[in-house]
């Protein structure tokens, strides 16, 4: 963490900021002009895990394995910004580059339970078996009240 140091945009672009953004500037609302990188590995992007919730520079790996053999087909490593949803449809394009096998079912961790994960298996015919995430601990109505219906394209509660 010592290696971590606040990187500044060009200071042309100060020069040429709105009045809105030098008072946002003065209130202390954030710009987004500085990000947290890190000195001694600067292509690695902050990132948090899901236990301390604090920054750190991070690096995704993406393991794709066959499951009935136990054996490693494919292994991606993204930065720590790098969405799960953006790895998974190139992942399984190279698993069946790799097989020549058509993929029939993808599972995966929480991390990759997004709409747009299921939406993109859905779309090329492949089941999904991602367990929903977590529930939020303040949600009204839980998350587990609710079915997806594919034949009908409906939510149900």
């Amino acid at each position: 963490m010592d290696s971590l140091t606040v990187q500044h945009v060009v200071d042309v672009l100060s020069q040429n900021q709105s009045e809105d953004e030098s008072e946002a500037e003065r209130k202390g609302w954030q710009s987004g002009k500085y990000k947290k990188i890190c000195t001694t590995d600067p292509d690695a992007t902050m990132a948090t895990n899901a236990r301390n919730r604090r920054l750190q520079p991070a690096y995704k790996q993406h393991t794709a394995v066959d499951d009935k053999v136990g054996v490693i087909l494919d292994v991606a490593i993204a930065t720590g910004q790098t969405n799960e949803g953006e790895m998974i449809e190139p992942q399984v394009d190279e698993v069946g580059a790799i097989t020549g096998i058509d993929i029939k079912v993808v599972t995966a961790d929480a991390g990759y339970a997004h709409a747009k994960v299921y939406g993109a298996l859905e779309r090329r015919g492949i089941d999904a078996l991602i367990p929903a995430k977590a529930e939020p601990i303040k949600s009204r109505v839980p998350l587990r009240r609710f079915r997806y219906d594919a034949k009908n394209d409906i939510l149900k509660c």
